[in-house]
């Protein structure tokens, strides 16, 4: 499990009266949506790009790891300013679950060249994080009519998405 302070796991906090004499109170915890893996670090990032604790070695069989992020200073905590970074957590976020469960890395050398890589090893390039239900519902499109066939999609231009087969 990975280790935290609780202070890094809550998102938000609300506090109302309850007439005549309660409280409630609802925490609303952070929900990480990958693995930024930093050699020798692995770190949970949520969907905001607040690096939440650091990740077990098996958090990346459960989740997608984030890969190729240069120049990264995480700490838990703290929200990352990393451009490429904040794209990948926006793409993943911005993923339907169907999509996100196929998904086993994501990376982000840039923001044009992010790439989520898929456990049947098929190569999806969404570049920015703009449009992300159009470039989620193309890609599905691509994957279920060339099943099998598709190594490379490419949806950075919603108007002309390209795939490669194979041969």
């Amino acid at each position: 499990f990975p280790t935290r302070r609780s202070s890094d796991l809550v998102q938000s906090v609300a506090v109302s009266r309850v007439f005549p004499d309660g409280m409630r109170i609802r925490v609303t915890e952070r929900t990480p949506v990958g693995v930024v893996v930093t050699p020798p670090t692995r770190w949970l990032i949520d969907g905001y790009g607040s690096v939440i604790a650091t990740a077990s070695a098996g958090a990346t069989a459960t989740m997608p790891a984030i890969v190729d992020v240069p120049g990264l200073d995480l700490k838990a905590g703290r929200r990352t300013t990393s451009e490429p970074l904040l794209n990948a957590v926006r793409v993943l976020a911005g993923l339907s679950p169907a999509l996100h469960a196929t998904v086993q890395t994501v990376s982000a050398p840039t923001i044009d060249g992010t790439t989520l890589l898929t456990k049947a090893r098929v190569e999806i390039v969404v570049g920015q994080a703009a449009d992300m239900a159009t470039k989620d519902q193309l890609a599905q499109t691509i994957l279920t009519q060339q099943a099998g066939k598709v190594v490379s999609i490419d949806v950075r231009s919603i108007d002309r998405p390209t795939w490669r087969g194979l041969k």
